[in-house]
């Protein structure tokens, strides 16, 4: 039994491999129809989180009617490009009304987020095309979510099913498994590696 060890190790390597490189896939996949929403505080005190809340209220408010005729990512990002000074003018008037000026400066760049779960969804970690909001230094506890497809602004679950479609259903499966999944730190150090490279 001794003698194929080895060999059930290198199976179980050889499987391991085999299936990250399909979720890696997948993830990629998702990351290409993704929309997300970044919005970082000044800092962490009571006051900067309040004021970064009330952007992402604002900015959510504007960009769901702006985002909702999109057919694909690239569409959404087209429109939330051409309305940053749009967007930028109503979150800091809404901060000035309130007596608590502070500057926002409005981006569309590509980040990394961590693996993020939602009732009945799990977004992958990964590099996701994003609407960026920086409060101030942008140095505070910050807030994400999804807007095209519309998973943060859905008013209800028949908004949210719809907003799922544009996902095919092995991405669907990913997204919303509640099953375990086995992760490799040693894996992971490798894609960071090689994700840094790039």
């Amino acid at each position: 039994m001794k003698r194929f060890a080895p060999l059930v190790f290198c199976l179980a390597l050889f499987l391991s491999l085999w299936d990250s490189a399909l979720r890696e896939a997948e993830t990629a996949e998702i990351s290409a129809r993704v929309l997300r929403l970044h919005v970082r505080a000044s800092d962490d005190t009571p006051a900067a989180q309040g004021r970064k809340l009330l952007v992402r209220d604002i900015l959510g408010e504007a960009l769901s009617p702006l985002l909702s005729g999109a057919e694909d990512r690239d569409e959404a990002a087209r429109q939330a490009q051409a309305a940053l000074p749009e967007l930028q003018r109503r979150a800091e008037e809404a901060l000035a009304f309130l007596g608590e000026p502070e500057p926002v400066r409005l981006s569309l760049l590509r980040e990394d987020f961590p693996e993020r779960s939602y009732p009945g969804l799990t977004l992958p970690a990964g590099n996701y095309l994003a609407l960026r909001a920086d409060l101030g230094s942008g140095r505070g506890k910050n807030w994400w979510c999804v807007v095209w497809p519309p998973l943060c602004l859905a008013a209800s679950e028949e908004e949210e099913e719809e907003a799922l479609d544009v996902f095919s259903p092995g991405e669907r499966k990913l997204l919303t498994s509640s099953g375990i999944c086995f992760r490799s730190r040693f894996l992971d150090l490798l894609r960071r590696i090689f994700r840094s490279g790039r």
